[in-house]
């Protein structure tokens, strides 16, 4: 008995439960003794399987009946150029589609056997066929004055040689007939007969084979059945061996994974796999969760940009590095909240955020330190890059004056230094600072810090 909450639970265990289950096995065991006597039931159904054979006979006799209907209707068509006979012929072509499937099944029927190359070349035939068929039909269809894009779709017309489009339509529709009359037509069309005579015959004899050997099955079904009963119990056995393996096991090194805060393995039968699969989907839910958390705690929410966290965490471990290092500051932001409002201030900022982002690299690190204070470094920069880190600010400039649809022109301020081998961070900060304070009385403007001592 287990509790859990203020409710029981009865269980049982998985020994007790593979116990049973030889029990069970031992007593249908016995029972297969006395069914025995539905061994002649088993053996009718054994008869049955002749059928598919008998089936594959007469596939082949159909398909050869609907080849023949096939060109009576073309030819009918190519020398009336009555329109009823070449859609009676389309419909029997568009069962072609089915006659295949019915190759294919025969085909898997009679392979390995002496006609499996007569019906693959069969197959060939019926392909050679169509193909002068739909020569002749273009030239009949011309000469009859029949418009082909009726049929565009439908009918794999193929395109007339020079000479026979100079033909009149007389000599088009002679042609036409042929083509479905000469020897090479005859000759491809003789070969597909005697294929699918080949194949029936070997149908045929497939058949009483496979009716013989089933009489010899009967006879020595009695004695498999008892074999089988012993088999069974076998079986059982294995059963309980597999419950082991692919239930147990799996079970047992689950739980093991759980307890290391690992994914799970998913083997075993459905149900473990079931279980397996479901903790796997929560422990990558929880897993992104939690980058999600991280991310948060370092990112800005408005902005999308690293936050004062991440610029503590990232500066440290910068020292060793040469870099730039800019603050910059929004001129008059407060301007802008207090004239068109504080959704205003957040575009402003979102437009600052995407103007830094597109200008510097990969490498760089572009911070929102709070309110309209943001934080560039620029890494690997040295003093002898002044004019490239000049450059680029003042294309950041230019491109945050540009007025759109959302924003205003925006003017900003920058202060910046360099790092050094003995660089503390608050000083390189207050060093960045002083130099935005200069830039800040000069208006839109970027000051060095070394310009400023």
């Amino acid at each position: 008995m287990e509790e859990k909450g203020n409710r029981k639970y009865k269980a049982i265990s998985i020994r007790t439960f593979g116990i049973i289950m030889i029990i069970v096995a031992c007593i249908m065991a016995f029972i297969l003794q006395f069914s025995i006597h539905n061994v002649m039931e088993a053996s009718n159904k054994t008869q049955e399987s002749t059928n598919v054979y008998i089936d594959g006979e007469l596939a082949l006799l159909a398909t050869k009946s609907d080849s023949d209907s096939m060109i009576e209707r073309i030819r009918s068509f190519v020398s009336t150029g009555n329109k009823e006979f070449l859609d009676d012929y389309i419909s029997n072509l568009k069962d072609n589609e089915a006659r295949s499937k019915t190759f294919e099944e025969t085909t898997q029927k009679l392979n390995n056997t002496a006609s499996y190359t007569h019906l693959l070349s069969a197959m060939e035939r019926i392909d050679e066929m169509i193909k002068l068929e739909m020569h002749s039909l273009k030239l009949a269809m011309s000469g009859y004055g029949i418009n082909e894009s009726e049929y565009s779709g439908i009918l794999d017309l193929p395109e007339l040689a020079d000479e026979e489009k100079r033909l009149t339509d007389a000599e088009k529709i002679s042609k036409a007939n042929d083509l479905l009359l000469n020897d090479e037509y005859q000759k491809i069309r003789s070969s597909f007969v005697r294929e699918i005579d080949f194949c029936l015959k070997e149908l045929t004899e497939i058949t009483t084979r496979s009716r013989e050997e089933n009489y010899r099955i009967i006879t020595n079904l009695q004695n498999r059945q008892r074999i089988e009963v012993t088999l069974s119990l076998v079986l059982v056995i294995l059963d309980v061996v597999t419950f082991w393996i692919f239930i147990v096991r799996p079970l047992i090194r689950n739980t093991r994974h759980i307890d290391q805060g690992e994914l799970l393995e998913v083997k075993g039968l459905e149900e473990v796999r079931i279980m397996a699969d479901a903790y796997n989907r929560m422990y990558e839910r929880v897993e992104k969760d939690k980058e999600k958390l991280s991310y948060e705690a370092s990112h800005d929410s408005l902005t999308g940009l690293l936050n004062r966290n991440a610029y503590n965490f990232h500066l440290n471990g910068l020292e060793d590095y040469d870099f730039c290092f800019i603050l910059l500051d929004v001129d008059d932001f407060k301007g802008f909240n207090d004239t068109f409002g504080h959704d205003m201030g957040d575009r402003v900022l979102q437009k600052i955020s995407r103007v830094l982002l597109s200008n510097v690299r990969s490498e760089d690190l572009v911070f929102r330190l709070g309110g309209d204070e943001f934080a560039i470094v620029l890494q690997g920069a040295r003093k002898d890059n002044i004019d490239v880190i000049e450059s680029k600010m003042e294309k950041i400039r230019n491109d945050l004056l540009q007025k759109d649809e959302k924003t205003p022109e925006i003017k900003i301020s920058l202060g910046a230094t360099f790092s050094s081998d003995q660089l503390d961070i608050d000083r390189i900060y207050k060093e960045a600072d002083i130099a935005l304070y200069r830039a800040k009385e000069e208006k839109n403007r970027l000051v060095f810090y070394e310009d400023v001592i």
